[in-house]
């Protein structure tokens, strides 16, 4: 009978902690950066700001995020509050992954841009604003 109970409350605590272990990946996901920038060279941004002029081509949006599970991110763009693209982004299991996205602008797309950084579980985990102008 003792191995029994002793049986039923190991495999409770198996699924237990399975369980607990199996909520969303994104609580273990940390934004370490993120900026919009002109490129990306060798992984990194190169022209990072919040300004850029209305003939620039394409506006990057790069995120480095550590996580100890493989989890999934969204690169939400907006124009005038319009939102214009969502891209999915995968993050590694790792303490430093890299990952961007981009958007072509056209030159009458002056104005008001923002890009917000969403986790798995949809919280926003940072919004960065910039103008085209």
């Amino acid at each position: 009978m003792a191995k029994k109970t002793l049986l039923i409350t190991a495999v409770f605590m198996f699924v237990m902690t399975s369980f607990c272990f199996a909520e969303d990946t994104a609580s273990s996901l940390t934004l370490i950066d993120a900026s919009v920038c002109q490129s990306i060279e060798n992984r990194n941004p190169v022209g990072v700001g919040d300004v850029f002029p209305s003939d620039i081509a394409r506006v990057f949006c790069f995120t480095k995020a550590g996580s100890l599970e493989v989890t999934k991110i969204k690169h939400l763009w907006y124009y005038k509050d319009e939102k214009v693209a969502e891209i999915a982004l995968k993050i590694g299991a790792s303490a430093s992954w890299r990952t961007r996205s981009s958007k072509a602008i056209m030159a009458h797309q002056t104005g008001n841009w923002k890009v917000e950084i969403v986790a798995s579980d949809n919280k926003v985990l940072k919004t960065i604003q910039f103008m085209v102008e």
